[in-house]
Order: C-alpha cells, then structure tokens, then sequence
C-alpha cells in the first residue's frame, strides 16, 4: 500500500460499481459458455443468446471503469512503472482493500 497510498473514500461507488459489474460479466460469460452464442427460443428457432446481447452492451461501462480505475494492463503497466514485483491481482486487492 506505500507504493499507491491508502484507498480513498471517493473511490467508493467505482470501486463497488466495478465489483458488481466484475459479477454481472462474469455470470454472463458462465451463460454463454454453458448455453452457447445461440439459443433456441419458444417456436424453437435460433436466436442470438440474450446474455451475449447483454455483455456486449455493458462491456464499454466496464472497460470504462477499468480504465478509470486504472485497471486496464495498459493503465498498470503505466502505475507499475519499473519492475516492482507486483502483480496484477495484488494492485487490484489493494485497491479493494481486501487481503490475500
């Protein structure tokens, strides 16, 4: 935590808005690879699966946050700099304030 400092209260409501889309990605990512890209609807023709419409419309709102909060690899690779050891899944539990 020296490296970044403490975890500020104004990061809040980003830091919660992206857990929660950090599960409601992931739960759809789970949809479509257990249903598939197509799914068959109630006369039995194949549609596009509903959950993929879905990821695809909120992942500019969670690429978004990602950027904000500075978790893109790109956006680390500039905060880690020259080589401190820390690894991604590190930065990002630090800036959660969770533990390992």
């Amino acid at each position: 935590m020296t490296l970044y400092g403490e975890k500020q209260d104004a990061w809040d409501i980003p830091l919660n808005e992206f857990l929660y889309m950090e599960q409601v990605m992931s739960e759809l990512k789970k949809d479509i690879k257990d249903n598939g890209i197509f799914t068959l609807d109630r006369y039995h023709q194949k549609k596009v699966n509903p959950a993929l419409k879905t990821f695809a419309e909120l992942y500019p709102k969670y690429a978004s946050l990602m950027g904000e909060l500075g978790i893109t690899p790109k956006a680390f690779a500039k905060i880690r700099g020259k080589d401190n050891g820390e690894e991604v899944d590190e930065y990002i539990m630090s800036l959660t304030g969770e533990k390992k």
